[in-house]
């Protein structure tokens, strides 16, 4: 691997969900902008199925024309991984429970991620600014990171009392979170009140959901400073989110705007 991957920029999507939606959209992205890449289409995200993806993209002498690899990579195995292969560029979605008769403890999954990824602080980070596991990554680290996150104002939220099932209790100091808004899940506008640890600002953000469809939606987003609608081709909140990872992964990559807004699938 560390051969076959020699002079590729490598990028990494991981977490629990929207590892493929993701993937893919940064896979448009990269087309556009003509890049020559591999990619494990497949969904093969176990150690297996990335190797297997390096072999099938050289020749014979181990060489391969691809500038760019983009990996989607299970979260159990993204530290195996990172022993033979360093992503410079990480994006991470979230973490949730779904995973848990695999993992076991969710915090588990999280510490994985984190340690794996400890020892190379040239990565650029990609992070879910609202969900507050996510977000500790880059609290924790001193890697270049690039939160990316949904706004208050995007939504009009129901903000009555709620009971989130993951990430209940702050990572530092026990406390419960408070929240100033929630989008689904434990995602949203997290505190502390005991520690201070809170929701980052985000770099890349929807301002507005203008319009929810069956088979698509259309947001306001801030990327750069730059504020651009964009038609995502895909229903739904997670997938809102997916499209942010995907454009603040580009926009680390220093993509142009326009290049990436259009291209969610």
């Amino acid at each position: 691997m560390k051969e076959l991957s020699c002079g590729l920029k490598v990028i990494m999507v991981t977490g629990t969900n929207g590892k493929t939606t993701t993937s893919r959209i940064i896979e448009r992205i990269l087309q556009e902008n003509g890049s020559s890449y591999i990619t494990n289409k497949s969904g093969a995200n176990l150690v297996n199925g990335v190797i297997t993806t390096f072999i099938e993209a050289v020749d014979f002498s181990g060489k391969s024309n691809a500038d760019t690899a983009l990996i989607e990579i299970d979260e159990a195995a993204f530290g195996k991984i990172c022993n033979v292969l360093v992503p410079d560029v990480l994006v991470v979605t979230n973490f949730f429970r779904d995973q848990l008769d695999r993992y076991g403890e969710l915090y588990g999954t999280l510490r994985l991620v984190r340690e794996a990824i400890t020892p190379f602080d040239k990565t650029k980070l990609i992070l879910n600014a609202d969900d507050s596991l996510c977000a500790s990554i880059g609290k924790e680290l001193n890697n270049e990171v690039i939160f990316y996150g949904i706004e208050k104002e995007a939504l009009d939220l129901n903000n009555e009392t709620f009971t989130p099932a993951d990430a209940v209790f702050c990572l530092y100091c026990k406390n419960r979170y408070e929240y100033d808004y929630h989008i689904y899940g434990h995602l949203g506008g997290f505190n502390c009140p005991n520690c201070g640890y809170k929701r980052p600002i985000p770099d890349v953000f929807c301002t507005a959901i203008t319009e929810f469809a069956e088979t698509y939606t259309i947001v306001d987003m801030s990327l750069n400073d730059k504020s651009v609608s964009a038609k995502i081709n895909l229903p739904g909140l997670y997938n809102v989110y997916n499209a942010l990872a995907a454009a603040a992964c580009c926009d680390a990559l220093e993509l142009p705007i326009q290049n990436i807004v259009n291209c969610f699938i």
